[in-house]
């Protein structure tokens, strides 16, 4: 019986403990999640800004030639891959003679309370061949 009762002083002492040692832990796993949540996210900003570059070089280099449209196109991809965030990115485009260029840049902010606001600069250049018939020699 002395044994059940030294148990039960015990328990008593140690009410709360285990609500706080959630608490500590939660507040270091949600930050961690959260951390790696936007490390995802700055992840598929940068593939977005890529692809939207590589498509948008690929279709201003198709017969008919036309670096508005290969424009427009990454335009989309942004749109598509990046939500309302993509208004933020410009494109930019060049026709040098046998090739196109396509540029897209933008930010990704970081909104963690313990970064900052900080953010990340993209940037991603594609060049195409433009396509069509070339008479030999």
């Amino acid at each position: 019986m002395a044994f059940l009762n030294d148990m039960v002083q015990v328990a008593r002492t140690e009410r709360g403990q285990a609500m706080a040692e959630f608490a500590l832990g939660a507040v270091a796993f949600f930050l961690a999640a959260l951390g790696a949540l936007h490390f995802a996210l700055a992840v598929h900003a940068r593939h977005v800004t890529e692809t939207a570059a590589v498509e948008g070089a690929r279709w201003a280099a198709v017969e008919p030639f036309d670096l508005d449209r290969g424009m427009e196109r990454a335009r989309t991809v942004l749109r598509q891959g990046l939500g309302r965030w993509a208004d933020s990115y410009t494109v930019e485009g060049q026709d040098q003679g046998d090739t196109v260029r396509i540029r897209v840049s933008g930010h990704y902010i970081f909104a963690l309370p313990f970064l900052g606001r900080e953010d990340v600069p993209l940037t991603a250049s594609a060049v195409a061949r433009k396509e069509g018939f070339r008479p030999g020699p």
